[in-house]
Formats: C-alpha cells, structure tokens, sequence
C-alpha cells in the first residue's frame, strides 16, 4: 500500500483512548492573589474580558457534541462568522449548527461496532471539554444538588468545531489524521486533543505528533492532554497538560438526570489550557503558536512541583517576553531522537528544504539549546559545565530593563550572562546564555530542578530548568 500514489507512510491504525466550574472561578482569584491584578478585571464570562474572542475557533478532536445543550446556544452577537472559516456543518442526522458550534464532522471508526452516522456525542467527553474550553455561561448547574452555581467556559465568546473522531468506546488513528487535515483547512486557531495513545516516542507511528506538528507549521496552537497514567509523547510541538483534582461541572448528553457530572482527569485540563490559548490568540493574533504556549509558561502563577507550575487565566495576555520557536527547530529536534534525514522527509515533504540534512551533532547538543521557554540538561557531570542559549522577543513596552533572578539547589550552580536585558523597541529579540555547572561531591545520579526568572518590574517571566546529573564516571 505505501507504495501506492498518495500514500506518504503506513502502521497500523490502532485504538486511541479518551483521557478523561469552580477552577475558573479559583484560577481569577489566583490571578488577583498572585499577579496582583485589579479588581477591576473582569471575570471570564464577561464580553469585555474576552473581547475579539469571537473571532477565535476552537477546534475538538474527541467524540462528538450534544448541540442542543444550554452552554453551546449562542448569544445574539454571534450571528456573524468569522469570514476565514473554510469549514462545513457535516453533523449528519438531527445535527444542526448554530452562531456557537459553527462546524462539525464525523468519521467512520474500524472500532465501533455501531455505525457512526453523526458528530452528536454518544459518550459525553467531548461535550464536557467543549464546555470546558468554550461553553456560554449556564445559571443552576449542580450535580444532584452539589456545587450549584454558574458553569462556563474559559472562553466563552469562542466559536467550536467538532470533529467526532471516537466511537462510544475507542477513538480511530485513521480518522484523527484526517480529522487534523480537515482541522487545518477549516481554518481553526486552536486544535484540542484529550486523547492518548499509551506511552511511547515513535513520532512517525503516533497520529496526534504527526497532526500537531502540521497543524503548528501552519500557525494552529495544538493543545494535549498528558495522559492520566504519565505523559504518553515527548514532541516538542505539543502543549502537554495535567491538572489537579478540582471540580468539573458540565452538562452531558442522556434522556434523564443528571444533566451535569463532575468528572476529573488530564482530559479536562486540556480544554482549559485551549480556552487560555484561544484567549491569548484573540487580544496577539499576529502570534505564533510557540509564543503563545511561552506566555502560558512563562506567566504561571505558583511553582508546584508538576510541569511549569499552576496555570494563570489572565497574565498570558501580558508575558511580557516570549520565547519563539520555529518548524526547523522541531524538525532539528527529530533529529536528536536518531531519525534520519530520508525518514524525516517522508512525513515533512514539505515543510523541509530540498538540501535538508540532520545536523551531525543533533543527537547530543540540540534538545537543550532549542529556543524553549523550559531548559532540560542531560548528563551533567560532577565538575563539569554546559552552557545553552535562548532568545526572547520583547511582547511588552517598548522601552523595558529586565534582570535575572535564579532559584536553584546550593550544589548546582547557574549563571545567566547577561544578567540585564535592555529592550529599545517591541519585538525586539535579545540573547544571553545560562551556565549550568555540577559541584554536588556525591557521584550518584541525580535530579535538580529550579528556575531562572527575568522581571522588569510589571512582567515576571520564568523558566523553569530541569538538569540530570551523573558522577565522574557517568556518560554523556
């Protein structure tokens, strides 16, 4: 078959998993606490708050939607769709779409034993991460009289579009793919994936990495869930979330009550971080999708020891500094993992140079000193250094004076040159080095962990850093 017209590469279409209102109440009031915002700022339900949103699209990979429910009916000024939309409502038998869902496709599943013949939700994950990510404020939801109140969306005046890509139980590699394709022709700013497919890096044998890194070459933030059980992919090119337990509310599909169920898991922080990204993308819409996952990085409000640190709702939208990264970057990064030059070319035909060719030093140096707002070092011997470089473009006044604060372990220590960075003008891009040297006198492997963190006195922007170290007599 792969050698057939049209056909770039071939493996077996596995089955994927699904991963499965208070927190955006909680994460404004984190904001007002920790970033010290006004409380003037209005909550994110409100039109003022998400101005321009209703130009941004979020896209859905996931089993369907329940049109019907109260947080997918739009409100009066949502007439007008965007005129960029390329997308259809293909929502099949008793599906309609309106000013909200603006869009909708279904795909056969080898897996389902029933046909699919619809984008309407038969599971109801997918309708909860839609309403999680962009559900219209709903008044008296609860669960059986639990945690009543408003549920909502993190971006409300966002438009969706679905892509029923799961069965009842399983969801199609096959039909992710092409749910990508059609993603990215639709046009849509965010694509959001709650879907995992086990634990492993085999980039070119796993849909959603194929998908996302297409989908960011062509400008589309790609947000995935990290999988209940551990992160399930390593590529460079994804926005990975976890999330802690809090409550979700939201309403799903059945004939009787409960309307609403609280569910938790990494699939729900997904469309969290899709409604913050859909967010940033309406008030930056000339940015790209590596500067709008720095800005949630960088911007987080409390460094907990999972990932970056705790989400922030609203200090996105003012990172001040913001690292970017280009598709050669991710492609170089490919090449770290051992993959060849001629592999690399059958899936990113395209989106590579003629007279492309791995660096020769990939495998070793590359993964650090990749343009990322996060910094990991591998194999740092005891008495030994390693320096890496980064780049940060100026997204905040013109005219700013940023100084280096470092948080790290007395047997690590890391110097940033400069330790000043003068901005004269907006995107303006500066570089400075950081300096990681092991002085630990114990020759056992371990991990440290800390982070650099530049301010100006209105923007704090941190990174944090991850270093494995090794005694003498450990490998590079």
């Amino acid at each position: 078959m792969e050698e057939r017209r049209g056909v770039v590469s071939g493996f077996p279409d596995s089955g994927l998993q699904l991963h499965t209102t208070h927190s955006w109440d909680f994460l404004l009031a984190q904001d007002h606490a920790f970033q010290a915002i006004p409380p003037s700022v209005s909550p994110p339900y409100a039109s003022n708050f998400s101005a321009g949103a209703y130009e941004t699209i979020i896209g859905l990979l996931d089993s369907g939607i329940w049109p019907e429910a109260p947080s997918f009916s739009p409100s009066p000024d949502m007439d007008r769709i965007p005129r960029r939309w390329k997308g259809e409502c293909m929502g099949g038998i008793n599906f309609s779409c309106n000013g909200k869902v603006i869009g909708a496709r279904y795909y056969e599943n080898p897996h389902s034993r029933v046909k699919i013949t619809s984008a309407r939700d038969e599971h109801g994950h997918g309708t909860h991460t839609a309403s999680t990510a962009a559900g219209m404020p709903v008044n008296g939801a609860s669960y059986y009289g639990l945690a009543k109140g408003r549920a909502r969306g993190g971006s409300p005046a966002s438009r969706i579009a679905v892509y029923r890509v799961c069965g009842r139980v399983e969801c199609s590699e096959s039909a992710l793919l092409k749910a990508f394709d059609d993603a990215i022709d639709d046009r849509v700013d965010v694509i959001s994936v709650s879907i995992g497919n086990g634990v492993g890096d085999n980039f070119f044998a796993d849909p959603i990495a194929i998908g996302a890194f297409h989908a960011t070459a062509r400008g589309i933030t790609v947000v995935c869930s990290a999988g209940n059980g551990g992160p399930t992919s390593t590529s460079p090119y994804q926005f990975y979330q976890a999330w802690p337990p809090f409550d979700d509310i939201h309403k799903i599909p059945g004939r009787n009550p409960p309307l609403y169920v609280i569910i938790s898991g990494t699939s729900m922080s997904c469309p969290r971080v899709a409604a913050i990204a859909a967010l940033v993308q309406s008030h930056h819409p000339t940015w790209s999708p590596s500067a709008i996952r720095s800005a949630i990085i960088t911007t987080v409000a409390t460094p907990y020891d999972i990932g970056s640190g705790e989400i922030s709702l609203t200090a996105p939208l003012r990172p001040g500094l913001v690292y970017e990264t280009e598709t050669t970057d991710y492609i170089q990064f490919i090449c770290n993992l051992g993959y060849n030059t001629s592999m690399i070319k059958i899936v990113a035909s395209n989106l590579t140079a003629h007279n492309f060719s791995c660096p020769c030093t990939s495998h070793r140096d590359f993964v650090s000193d990749m343009n990322y707002p996060s910094i990991s070092i591998s194999g740092l011997k005891t008495n030994r250094q390693k320096t890496v470089r980064r780049t940060v473009t100026n997204v905040g006044d013109p005219y700013a004076t940023y100084t280096v604060t470092i948080e790290a372990p007395p047997s690590l220590k890391v110097q940033v040159v400069p330790t000043t960075l003068q901005f004269t003008q907006y995107v303006q891009k500066l570089t400075f080095h950081v300096t990681f040297k092991d002085t630990a006198s114990s020759a056992s492997e371990e991990h440290s962990f800390g982070a650099i963190t530049w301010t100006d006195g209105k923007h704090k922007v941190r990174s944090p850093f991850a270093v494995r170290r090794r005694g003498k007599d450990g490998c590079n």
